[in-house]
């Protein structure tokens, strides 16, 4: 598209011009300008999937990078379970406590 067009549908479009449900959902939940360069960067009739637990892999790293939080209090901040926070924490010791066959004196 030319500069100057998508100038102008930068400083002029509005929820109510965008072209599905969709769109105005994204353009109400993350801007307009988050719709109007999805739709100008991406093909038409992509479909797109947002997860329910998008986020699983980040938690994780999250937990992880907080030894010094407990379990409870990270489990509030990610709005997870303490049992899942406890899984990774123990997964992790887990994985630590494994050796090789050559560790062995």
């Amino acid at each position: 598209m030319k500069e100057e067009f998508l100038k102008f549908v930068n400083e002029n479009m509005t929820v109510d011009d965008m072209p599905t449900k969709d769109m105005k959902l994204i353009a109400e939940s993350c801007g307009i300008d988050v719709a109007i360069r999805l739709m100008s960067k991406l093909r038409g009739g992509l479909h797109i999937y947002t997860p329910n637990f998008w986020q699983k892999k980040i938690v994780k790293k999250y937990i992880l990078a907080n030894p010094h939080k407990s379990a409870k209090e990270i489990a509030n901040e990610v709005e997870m379970s303490e049992t899942f926070v406890n899984k990774i924490l123990n997964e992790k010791a887990a994985d630590n406590r494994q050796g090789t066959i050559f560790d062995f004196d």
